[in-house]
């Protein structure tokens, strides 16, 4: 007799050898996953301090960054009590904890720390420092906010 397609165990054998390339990949897809959110909320906050500073700089007007690291959570505003201008963003749930050397608004004990980076009219901040952000795979990514210039840049 001829031979017209595949037999049972043919099609067996072909869905596990699957099955098995299958379980032996996926464990690598959430970790490409972590370091795309990884990568992309770093850029995020990146954009939105460069935001800051260009609002600064626009409006003749200081500006803050307001990091909430418990709460996983931005804010750009100009410096008044009730501000004219005031942005909110989330960052991905992907993302373990933020810490930062910048100035904190609330006490050393509060787990609800709040770290605040103020540009002033002409666009540089009035300190510096340092943002790191780690994923839930341990990961981390550096954001510095250089001094004189307020550059900001991700290091790996």
């Amino acid at each position: 007799m001829g031979s017209d397609g595949f037999t049972l165990i043919e099609l067996i054998c072909v869905l596990a050898i699957l099955g098995i390339i299958l379980a032996i990949a996926l464990p690598r897809t959430s970790f490409v996953l972590d370091n795309i959110i990884l990568d992309m909320t770093a850029r995020e906050i990146v954009s939105q301090i460069k935001h800051t500073q260009q609002r600064a700089i626009d409006y003749k007007l200081v500006h803050y960054f307001d990091l909430d690291a418990k709460n996983k959570n931005y804010t750009v505003r100009d410096w008044y009590n009730k501000p004219l201008f005031s942005q909110k963003g989330e960052l991905n749930s992907g993302i373990k904890s933020i810490t930062a050397n910048l100035p904190s608004l609330g006490s050393s004990g509060d787990k609800s720390r709040i770290y605040r980076l103020q540009y002033g009219i002409d666009g540089i901040p009035t300190q510096t420092g340092t943002i790191t952000i780690t994923n839930k795979a341990g990961k981390q990514k550096k954001i510095t906010i250089a001094v004189g210039t307020g550059r900001v840049k991700i290091i790996k």
